[in-house]
């Protein structure tokens, strides 16, 4: 796996980026999240913590599985996300991954979004 610009930067400065949890890493004093799936990579948003970080990404990574992609290899144990799982069944990528941003999702229709904070207003 290659480097991203941010990756370069801060080990030519002498900085680490690398975190203690798969798909995290520092990037300008917060922890960023991020994830692949089919080749495209999804940042999953920035983190106060690197917790909080790694938490986003096992969520991506078991929705990923569910929806058949590759064998989720998680920050925490699984069972801790069954609520959120529960949850998230109804959505589709683009939300999920909007909703662990903590933005606002984006609609298929112009000028239409929804609050993720509230994922009732999500679901379709």
């Amino acid at each position: 796996a290659g480097l991203d610009w941010d990756e370069v930067v801060h080990l030519l400065r002498g900085r680490s980026t690398s975190s203690k949890f798969r798909g995290v890493a520092l990037d300008q004093g917060k922890w960023k999240a991020q994830v692949y799936w089919q080749g495209v990579g999804y940042t999953l948003g920035s983190h106060a913590s690197e917790e909080q970080a790694a938490a986003a990404y096992d969520i991506a990574a078991l929705y990923r599985e569910v929806k058949g992609g590759p064998a989720a290899k998680l920050n925490f144990p699984s069972d801790g996300y069954k609520e959120d799982m529960t949850e998230l069944a109804g959505l589709d990528w683009d939300e999920v991954v909007h909703l662990l941003r903590g933005r606002k999702a984006s609609s298929k229709f112009r000028g239409v979004h929804s609050d993720c904070k509230d994922m009732e207003h999500v679901r379709t």
